[in-house]
């Protein structure tokens, strides 16, 4: 019974003083109010809360991605440059789109080293034409591996529409 006796007056603090426990507890809620406000100032800085909260319910409300309004952008220079008379222009608009539709597979989190590799996981009820994607990848290696590699512009335009396709089906355009 003794020890229960010692083991209550140690944890009621009995033997500090009462004027010096309040200023103990004030000190320590004051540091408590301190790094409580701190959090909640950096909280506020970042988009962490936007981000870890709000993303998801955007994406689900809106029926797609939120990073979807950035690949919409990038395939509309992409379709400018093809305005554009140079080939060379026609050829940068190719290796983009090409670049473009890695990008978004990688969001996507799908797996592999290149867009093959990663085009093995998806599904022709995801991408309906990973077929056609496949056949003019080659002509785009082709355009990267050899500079003097020609690609006329409506062979160009053709090309970006599979890709358009692609990225239709991925709801990004």
């Amino acid at each position: 019974m003794r020890k229960i006796m010692d083991l209550t007056n140690f944890l009621s603090m009995s033997f500090i003083p009462a004027g010096m426990l309040l200023a103990l507890k004030i000190i320590f809620i004051a540091i408590s109010l301190f790094f409580v406000a701190g959090i909640a100032f950096f909280l506020k800085q970042t988009n962490w809360l936007g981000y870890r909260y709000t993303q998801d319910l955007q994406d689900f409300l809106s029926f797609r991605a939120s990073f979807a309004k950035k690949f919409e952008k990038m395939f509309k220079k992409i379709n400018k440059r093809l305005d554009s008379q140079s080939v060379g222009e026609h050829k940068l608009a190719l290796i983009e789109v090409d670049n473009l539709l890695g990008e978004v597979l990688d969001k996507m989190k799908y797996k592999g080293r290149d867009i093959e590799d990663k085009l093995v996981g998806a599904t022709d009820g995801t991408i309906s034409n990973i077929q056609e994607i496949k056949d003019v990848r080659k002509i785009i290696n082709n355009i990267m591996n050899d500079p003097d590699y020609n690609v006329s512009l409506d062979r160009a335009r053709s090309i970006v529409k599979v890709y358009e396709k692609a990225l239709q089906d991925l709801n990004i355009i």
